[in-house]
């Protein structure tokens, strides 16, 4: 890609693949203790409403965004009790 002079896609993959591992390190700190639940769904809430505020103008986020919430279905992004429901980031 980069070759082909197609850095957006370079950096878009990138911050895709950066946000997999932070979302993988917040369930991670969660399930060893580092975070509380609640510390844990705020993190991740605040994830979404960013990525939300920022599709129009990224729209890659966007996309990840969505591909997240739907991956959800079967398993929670959130892990209070009771969960949360995901934010109204739809685009």
């Amino acid at each position: 890609m980069v070759a082909r002079g197609e850095i957006g896609r370079v950096q878009a993959y990138c911050e895709t693949d950066c946000l997999n591992l932070f979302v993988l390190y917040l369930r991670w700190a969660h399930l060893t203790g580092k975070t509380s639940p609640e510390a844990h769904d705020a993190a991740v809430d605040g994830l979404i409403r960013y990525l939300g505020a920022e599709r129009l103008a990224r729209p890659h986020l966007g996309v990840f965004v969505d591909a997240w919430r739907r991956a959800t279905e079967s398993r929670p992004a959130f892990v209070s009790r009771p969960p949360r429901s995901w934010p109204d980031v739809a685009g």
